[in-house]
């Protein structure tokens, strides 16, 4: 088996050189994992061989930066019609100054907004699925739900982004940790929100139990805050990768050329998937963070040139990808399924408006580099169903 040093190159994308990683077994996951005749990769302790978990370099904190040429992600660079969404939606071709145009995309789907921010597996339940006190869903999954107001609070929030001015700063420490304290109804009693920070090990080599299935996290990326990670550690962790987002990004940008067009898109998205998945591995508050890490990850797409997602699970499954790779295609399905919701007018996992539960969709296709409505490949792993009710409890 041949190994290289990561790191993979994506257009200017420079990933940590953190772990030892099979660029062809790399390569040929994209498909797999969206392919409904392969099993799609297994985050299950215990999983079947040749899904083993990533090895990992014990002072990952020590992360150098490499290169390494290859074919890069297929999911992205293959074909890549799924970026040309502007030629598919000319109702979205608006005028206006570049921020006006941001608002006006954030705001495509109209009331349905809140399928962006709500799990699909929970569509069928409605918008105020996790509008419930903590207890409720204690035997499903623990984290989901933030209490009564919850909808409320993310509702606010996007409601900001319809004016253009929302758009005019870029997100900062400071301006994420008060937004979580928002999503909590809380308050910062300093500026840079210190108090929202939460001073634990970031979310690696751990097991999580949800929908009674233990998951190991197998973390592909540097660990930010290594040893004792403090609220003050976390806080710098948080802005060294939000400096390297911006600047990747920025480094892609070309005098004269369309930077919201189809290549600047293609060529930043590895970089943006890199960033919520940094996001998730080193949850840096003490709540909230997969909302967080989701307002963050749509603003982001609508201003590389993009449009939101509407993804099957917005809150666990970023934690039990085990590569890039796994959060690109995590990222386009959501992409295909946002242009469904557009369509047809609603959830993508709901294929009748009578529906009463949601149907898994795995709305990508990395042959074709396109979107084609299909159904999920079989995995009670990743592509379970919520249910809601004492006779779902198992």
């Amino acid at each position: 088996m041949k190994f290289v040093v990561q790191l993979v190159h994506f257009g200017a994308l420079l990933l940590p050189a953190c772990q030892a990683v099979d660029i062809e077994k790399t390569q040929k996951g994209t498909k797999a994992f969206l392919d409904p005749a392969s099993p799609p990769h297994r985050t299950v302790a215990g999983s079947a061989p040749g899904n083993e978990k990533p090895k990992v370099s014990a002072s990952s904190s020590n992360c150098s930066r490499a290169e390494v040429e290859t074919s890069g992600i297929t999911a992205v660079q293959r074909n890549a019609t799924w970026a040309d969404w502007k030629v598919r939606f000319p109702q979205l071709h608006f005028s206006g100054s570049q921020t006006e145009r941001w608002a006006q995309v954030w705001a495509g789907l109209g009331s349905n907004w809140w399928l962006s921010f709500i799990d699909g597996k929970a569509h069928a339940y409605g918008p105020h699925v996790w509008d419930a006190p903590f207890t409720d869903y204690e035997s499903w999954s623990e984290g989901v739900q933030s209490g009564t107001g919850t909808f409320e609070y993310i509702q606010k929030e996007v409601d900001r982004f319809n004016v253009a001015s929302a758009w005019d700063e870029p997100w900062t420490p400071a301006s994420l940790a008060a937004l979580n304290a928002r999503f909590q109804e809380l308050s910062c009693t300093t500026a840079d929100c210190l108090d929202m920070y939460y001073g634990w090990l970031p979310r690696d080599q751990h097991t999580w139990k949800v929908d009674n299935i233990n998951h190991t996290m197998s973390p592909f990326t540097c660990n930010e805050c290594p040893g004792q990670c403090t609220k003050q550690r976390k806080e710098k962790a948080l802005g060294r990768i939000l400096r390297q987002y911006h600047d990747s990004v920025s480094s892609l940008k070309r005098a004269g050329s369309d930077n919201g067009g189809s290549q600047h898109l293609i060529e930043s998205l590895p970089h943006l998937a890199l960033l919520y998945a940094k996001l998730a591995d080193l949850h840096p508050f003490n709540d909230g963070n997969s909302r967080v890490r989701m307002l963050l990850l749509q603003t982001e797409l609508v201003r590389l040139g993009g449009h939101p997602l509407v993804m099957w699970d917005v809150y666990w499954a970023v934690y039990w990808a085990r590569s890039l790779e796994d959060v690109v295609n995590m990222m386009l399905n959501g992409w295909c399924s946002w242009e469904v919701a557009l369509r047809t007018k609603r959830s993508p996992f709901m294929l009748t408006d009578s529906a009463n539960v949601s149907t898994a969709m795995a709305d990508y296709d990395a042959d074709s580099g396109g979107c084609v409505r299909r159904l999920a490949p079989s995995n009670p792993d990743v592509w379970t169903p919520f249910c809601k009710g004492a006779h779902c409890k198992r």
